[in-house]
């Protein structure tokens, strides 16, 4: 089933490998086929982001004609503003070539475009029930990243959450496989828990790209600014450790329910979800802890241990077959 398609999927190992070591490990507890697919998802998603931040410089050689000018009118038109991002004209372009070749391949099974993530996308759509719109989702997120972000309520920053992290669960979703219609509801709960402590670990980092993921009504309601989130002493204002305390609290309704989301997968998959969540839920607390989201949240002896001996018995239990 992987003739013809190994050299791309192996392509995308190799990305997954060298952009996660610990998301690398844990995909060696799931089954080959399944491995490859979830790969090579990872490695399209790690390749987006890469184009909007602009630390990826890889073009599709296409044809998309007038179709990156018509989304940028659409888009523009939308948002009632124009891109900020540098060079977003030719990170548009990119978006649009993938989104066009993902299109190409629900609709005539391939496509020409030979880039390696491509066409381990193209042999993952034929084996699994992906559904494009999700797909496609992704992208609308990362195109949202080319103008400037400000998002208002927590409804804001969920509509966000999902785009850029519940559709990746979706997709990943029907991958897994599941027993129950419930399993996409906490699937997306766990993408919009999974966002929302991202956007904490990196509030800095997206302040200097002019993007304030964090509920802007929210801090202001904390009287804490927008031009505080870059002041190293933003720790230690009661202002921010309310808000802290706030945010964390909606992030901790998502995990619960998240939570649900595992006795609804095949087998064969539980153990490679499990790590992902019990990473982030370690992160989660450490947040919970420190209140410090510019101060890096490290995994414990103990966690990495834990995550090491699940990936063992996984492996073990995988290679005896039962």
């Amino acid at each position: 089933m992987l003739d013809g398609y190994q050299i791309h999927l192996d392509d995308c190992a190799e990305r997954c490998r060298k952009a996660s070591s610990s998301f690398y490990a844990s995909f060696s507890c799931l089954p080959t086929n399944k491995r490859y697919a979830v790969m090579s998802v990872y490695a399209l998603c790690r390749w987006l982001d890469d184009i909007v931040d602009g630390d990826s410089d890889e073009r599709l050689d296409n044809d998309i004609g007038q179709k990156s000018s018509i989304r940028l009118a659409e888009l523009i038109n939308n948002k009632g503003s124009q891109p900020v991002a540098c060079d977003y004209k030719v990170k548009l372009d990119t978006l649009t070539s993938i989104r066009s070749a993902i299109d190409e391949i629900f609709e005539k099974g391939e496509t020409e475009i030979e880039h390696p993530v491509i066409k381990a996308i193209e042999w993952t759509i034929n084996q699994y029930p992906i559904k494009k719109l999700d797909l496609f989702t992704i992208i609308d997120g990362m195109e949202d990243d080319l103008f400037e972000i400000r998002l208002k309520t927590y409804d804001d920053v969920r509509a966000y959450a999902f785009k850029v992290a519940s559709s990746v669960g979706l997709v990943l979703l029907e991958i897994y496989g599941y027993s129950s219609q419930s399993a996409r509801l906490h699937a997306i709960d766990l993408g919009i828990q999974l966002q929302m402590i991202n956007i904490l670990r990196d509030v800095r980092e997206d302040f200097d790209r002019d993007r304030v993921y964090l509920p802007i009504d929210s801090l202001n309601s904390f009287n804490v600014s927008l031009d505080s989130l870059n002041d190293d002493m933003l720790v230690e204002s009661p202002n921010w450790t309310e808000f802290m305390d706030e945010y964390l609290g909606v992030v901790n309704t998502h995990i619960e329910s998240a939570s649900h989301l595992n006795k609804y997968l095949d087998y064969d998959v539980r153990v490679h979800v499990k790590i992902l969540t019990s990473v982030y839920t370690e992160i989660f607390r450490g947040m919970v802890k420190s209140k410090n989201p510019l101060s890096p949240v490290g995994l414990s002896a103990w966690k990495k241990f834990s995550i090491a001996s699940m990936i063992l018995y996984s492996k073990l239990k995988n290679k005896v077959g039962y």
